[in-house]
């Protein structure tokens, strides 16, 4: 399971939604300076990603928002998802690609371009069939993300005396 602390913004009868914090890799990397990635994630600031997650069982603790919990997806779910939104375009770019010239070759087809179409038309078709099939999966619970654990809310400490 992947985990994310996250703060509860909204809650709800059948649901509560956090807010989570995007975190970026690059300040611990040793080629900051240099990277492009590095750059944009400078430009673009820290953002936060607001996620809706269903109450699945009673016993649940009770939240409110300003609550800190963690939440979690499962990884065979995620990898299987960016599997599906990330190769499966490429595959069939590639395989469209290489049929067209196979076909051309066969068929004696001169220059190029019915390869670059073919090519082009693989791409857009597997992003909209991982669209489709990523859409469709959303609904499905294990894709969902659920509630791992409430965490402690920390009680202020002045001279060795708890404030309420």
């Amino acid at each position: 399971m992947i985990e994310e602390q996250a703060t509860v913004v909204d809650v709800e009868a059948e649901q509560f939604t956090v807010q989570t914090q995007r975190k970026s890799s690059c300040n611990s990397c040793a080629a900051n300076k240099g990277c492009g990635t590095a750059v944009l994630s400078k430009t673009m600031g820290k953002k936060h990603a607001i996620v809706s997650i269903n109450k699945r069982a009673v016993d649940e603790p009770s939240l409110s928002p300003g609550d800190q919990v963690i939440i979690g997806i499962n990884e065979n779910m995620l990898l299987s998802g960016s599997m599906l939104a990330y190769i499966f375009p490429l595959v069939m770019m590639m395989g469209l690609g290489l049929f067209a010239q196979w076909l051309g070759t066969s068929l004696d087809f001169k220059g190029e371009l019915h390869i670059i179409l073919a090519t082009i038309a693989g791409l857009v078709g597997g992003l909209a069939l991982s669209r489709f099939y990523l859409r469709k999966g959303s609904r499905r619970a294990d894709f969902a993300p659920v509630l791992v654990r409430k965490l402690q809310q920390v009680t202020p400490v002045r001279d060795n005396i708890l404030l309420p």
